[in-house]
Formats: structure tokens, sequence, C-alpha cells
């Protein structure tokens, strides 16, 4: 089914904005406004994106002075440092940059991730006594330990020390831990720039650790340079915005990346359709899903190996492994996501919650078993198709596990907290989560109060899809120079969107079916070519000779050598002309 959607077109730049911009193309001048910026000197900024420039400072944080004076002592002493992280993209390139920086000026370091399966996300008591068997006297979490107070406080209570660094959010009136705690999204906290990654900020404690070491600038900036690549898959793969220095960090690291001085990533980029220039695109959706997908399977300990081995054989063996297990995780998630899809469309279409559990949890025990580390992406496609937030909740090594994904009027963490009485643990974002339910009486009850307090707190209006145009534009104005304009905008992801562009009454002169199915569609609209993936399925109605209002991204196409614009069709609307 193909909801409906709502076009929201950008306001015109006002004259004097134009003004002030009068140097750039209108196209360009336009796009800068939508982004808030609206004059040269901010634009100069946004367009050079130079990483030292706009690093704030690491010492901005409040307890970054302790943490790295902490971190230099343990260092001094020759103490084992434990790197506590997390199974994802993000939790894995954090612990690599930790791992390697305090490597390279020769400390003492070992990385310890749950298993997504076993111990689930986060700091655990288990953990911290493996840690404390290990030997390790200084204790570092990445990408989680916001919300592990009671964890902290047991690894302390044996004689570990402890530094926190995270950018998860915490419950309001919910307790932290005690410093030295590094979250830049805390009130506490004094950091500029609130939307690092969880390996932006453990970048952040080792850009600290070298300002304070005896290295010279040139050894220190090499060093920061060397781990810029992870730091750019990190930030990409969190979905976080990709404004400020994030941005900045991005376009460096992508540059590093594009080395390809990792025997891991040689091999990763060798075994996916990633040819040429490696950009924040291909990062998102061809890389990061191998590297999640190894914490989703089995365990991410082969995602982190992979990134930080210096062998090609071993490399190989690694990545070969891991797409495998991506291959294993498309097929299975396509499967639940199938399953659901004809679940919601037969029972839940009323709800303004979608909430489904897996058949063996619901219905028939030790049947159609699904897969926990794949339910976050099953949760992410059916959001996106209906529209409204959704929770997948299945059975997991005795626990019964759900993830979440949301629209961005309802914040589902905080709506999580409603609940807390039937929930062992969550925590995630306003448009994420994972959380884990007591048991099959409690999620029965669980699943009737979160759907009524839902259907009570949502409004309607808030379920209508938005799609966010940039500008009208005349299909003759796109051109090489219109897309090397788009093209200085990039890297782009939350907070700078790609740009979407309306073209009204253009008529369709050419109609090509692709697919195994025949279920995408290639278009002509005067000179240019536009694909429609599923536009078999999502316009059904529409034919030859119609002049129809069409939302779009432009790109280049390469194919066999050949470079031609091409168009990737959003949305489309029969024009009323036809009418």
């Amino acid at each position: 089914m193909e909801i409906t959607k709502q076009w929201q077109v950008a306001s015109l730049i006002t004259p004097e904005v134009q003004k002030n911009l009068n140097s750039y193309s209108p196209l360009v001048a336009q796009l800068l406004f939508n982004r808030g910026i609206e004059n040269e000197s901010l634009a100069r900024r946004f367009f050079s994106a130079d990483w030292q420039l706009d690093a704030h400072n690491p010492f901005s944080f409040k307890d970054m002075q302790s943490a790295v004076e902490m971190l230099v002592r343990h260092i001094k002493n020759g103490d084992l440092i434990a790197v506590a992280g997390d199974y994802d993209a993000d939790g894995v390139t954090a612990s690599a940059v930790v791992a390697e920086t305090i490597k390279a000026i020769k400390g003492k370091v070992e990385v310890w991730i749950p298993s997504r399966l076993g111990e689930g996300y986060g700091l655990s008591k288990l953990i911290v006594d493996q840690v404390i068997e290990a030997g390790a006297k200084l204790l570092i979490t990445v990408d989680n330990g916001v919300r592990a107070v009671t964890e902290v406080a047991y690894a302390r209570e044996k004689g570990l020390e402890v530094i926190v660094t995270d950018h998860h959010t915490s419950p309001e009136g919910e307790a932290i831990p005690e410093p030295p705690l590094i979250n830049p999204i805390l009130e506490r906290d004094n950091y500029p720039f609130k939307y690092l990654a969880g390996v932006g900020v453990a970048f952040k404690l080792m850009a600290g650790l070298l300002a304070e070491s005896t290295l010279s600038d040139v050894q220190k900036e090499r060093l920061l340079g060397k781990v810029l690549d992870l730091v750019a898959l990190g930030t990409v793969a969190d979905c976080v915005s990709l404004t400020g220095e994030n941005r900045s960090l991005v376009k460096r690291g992508l540059l590093e990346l594009n080395k390809l001085e990792r025997p891991g990533i040689r091999a990763l980029i060798a075994r996916t359709p990633i040819k040429g220039v490696i950009s924040e695109w291909h990062v998102g959706w061809q890389i990061a899903p191998r590297l999640n997908v190894a914490g989703r399977m089995e365990h991410a300990n082969t995602a982190l190996a992979l990134l930080m081995t210096d062998n090609q054989k071993e490399a190989d063996s690694l990545a070969e492994k891991v797409n495998n297990q991506n291959s294993q995780r498309q097929s299975e998630t396509a499967r639940i996501v199938e399953y659901c899809e004809q679940y919601i469309e037969t029972h839940l279409m009323s709800d303004k919650l979608l909430i489904v559990i897996s058949p063996d949890l619901a219905t028939i025990p030790d049947t159609d078993k699904w897969l926990e580390g794949v339910i976050g992406l099953v949760a992410g496609r059916l959001c996106e198709k209906y529209s409204r937030p959704v929770l997948v909740i299945c059975q997991s090594e005795g626990q019964i596990k759900g993830s979440g994904r949301s629209i961005e009027s309802f914040n589902v963490v905080g709506f999580l907290g409603n609940f807390q009485e039937y929930l062992v643990r969550f925590g995630g974002h306003k448009m994420a989560c994972g959380f884990t339910v007591k048991n099959k009486k409690a999620l029965n009850e669980f699943v009737i109060k979160a759907r009524d307090l839902a259907n009570e707190q949502i409004d309607l209006k808030d379920l209508t899809p938005r799609i966010k145009i940039e500008a009208e534009v005349d299909l003759v104005d796109i051109n090489k120079e219109f897309l090397d304009n788009l093209e200085r905008f990039a890297p782009f992801g939350q907070g700078n969107p790609l740009p979407q562009f309306v073209s009204r009454g253009v008529r369709l002169v050419d109609l090509i079916s692709l697919g195994s199915e025949s279920q995408h569609w290639k278009m002509r609209f005067g000179s240019l070519w536009a694909v429609a993936w599923s536009g078999a399925k999502r316009w059904p109605e529409l034919t030859l000779g119609q002049q129809l209002d069409i939302v779009y991204t432009a790109e280049w196409n390469e194919f066999n050598g050949y470079k031609n614009i091409q168009l990737k069709i959003v949305d489309i609307k029969i024009n009323q002309l036809n009418t």
C-alpha cells in the first residue's frame, strides 16, 4: 500500500539573505538559506568544513581534565586499561579509536564488547568481573555507560577507576554515574556541540590525551588523523547530525578512508559493489551494515578484529565472514518484514503505535523464531513504510527483547519511561530504542497499555508522512553545473540531507520495467532519465504521455565507463492538467 505524502517546499530565500549570498548561484544560495546559513562568512565555513578549525577544545568537557589525568597516570604506571564498547558500528569504531591510540603511545589496552544475544547492551557486572580478572586498573566505557549507574558503582567498589564516555540520553530525573563522565548531550556538560556519535566522544578523549602528551604537534596530528577513518565510519553509521563538528570530522575522515590503508577496509570494499571514490552513501549503505552484522548475527569482536588487523590474509577471512553474515541478515530481515506487513495490514491499521510480536512468543511456542539482531532493522523498515512508531518484540536467549523506531514527533524512549514497571531495562534515542520485558504477563499488560496511551498521545496529523523539498526546479536547468553545486554540500546525512527537488507538469515520454519481477521503472522526462525503485508497485496507474509532478534527487550515474545525469524518484503525483 502506498501512503499519500504531504509535500513541504522550503520557503523562498529572503531578499536580504539573497543579497548577503549574492556571490553564489541562486540554487546554492537557496540551499544555504534552507540550512540556516545566511551570510558569506558562515557559507565559507560550511564549505571548508575544516576538522581542525571546527573542532572544539576537548577540555570544554567538564570532566575532560580529570579523565585525561587519570588516563595518563595509568599509562605511565604500565597498567592494563580496559575499554568496554558496544556491538554496533559506532561502538566498535569507538573501541578501536581508543585502543589504537593508547597502543600507539605504548599503553596497555584490551577491549571488551558484550554479546547482543547474550549479555545485551551496555556495561554489565559480568564484564566488570572479567576486566578485574584480567588485571585491569582502569575501565573506559565508549558509546555506553550513562545509564550504567549500578555497574559503574560496582566497578569502583571492586577497586577499578572508571571513565564513562557516551552520547546517549538519560531519562529526566534518573541518576547518572559519578564523574569523570564525558557526554555532550547532558545538561551538566559544557561542550558546545551536542551531537557527537559515541566514536566522536571517544575521539575527543583521545584528543585530550594527546594534547597532554609530550609528542610533537606533527605527531599528535598524525595519530589523530590516522583514526579519522574510524570516526567517519561510526558517525555516519549511527545516523547522528552531520552538521558542525560532525560534518568536518566525516569530510576529513572520508579522505582517510579512501586511502584504503586498513587491510580490513580493503578486504571489505572488495566484497561490495563500491567502485571509485567512497562516499558517505557507501559508508551508510554498504560498509556500516557489514560492520553491524557481526554483532547482529554472532559477535561484534569479528568487526573489531577486521578494523584493527594489520594482516591482509586475516582481513580477507574476516571480511568474507561478515559478508556471508550480511547475506543471511538480508534474508532474515526480508522474511520477518513480510510477516509483519501482512500482520499489520490485517490487524493493526487502526493503531497509531504498531506493536508486532514474533509468532513463537505470541501464539505457538517453538515456531518461527526471530533473530533478535535484526528486529531493529525490521522496525525501521516498517516505520518508514507506515509512517508510525513501531515496536518489534521477540524471544532471545530466554529473554523478551524489543526494538523500536519512531517518527519525528514521537519520543519513543520518553514513551517507554511510562512503563518501567514492565521493563527490565530500556534506552536509546528519541527515534530509536531497545528494551527488555520482564516476562510474558508483563508483556501482555505492556502491549495493551502502550497501545492505549499511544492512541491518546499521537495526533493523526503527525502520522501523515512529509517530504521535505528544497526547491522547485525546471528540468532543463539540471546539468553538470547543477550537480557540481550539489556536491559542494556533501557529506549528506541528518541535518544536512541530500537535497530533494520538485518539478511540475513534466511529460512522461518513456517507461521501461526493470527487475526480476518488473517491479522497478526506468523513466524519461525530456532528455533526462530517472529510476523509480518499486515504481510499478507504488504507481501502477502511470501511462506514457501523462504530465506528472515529481519529487527526486539528482546524481551522476556511472555505468560501463559512461557517466550521465540520473534522477531518483522519491514521489509522484499526477498533475491536474491530466484531469
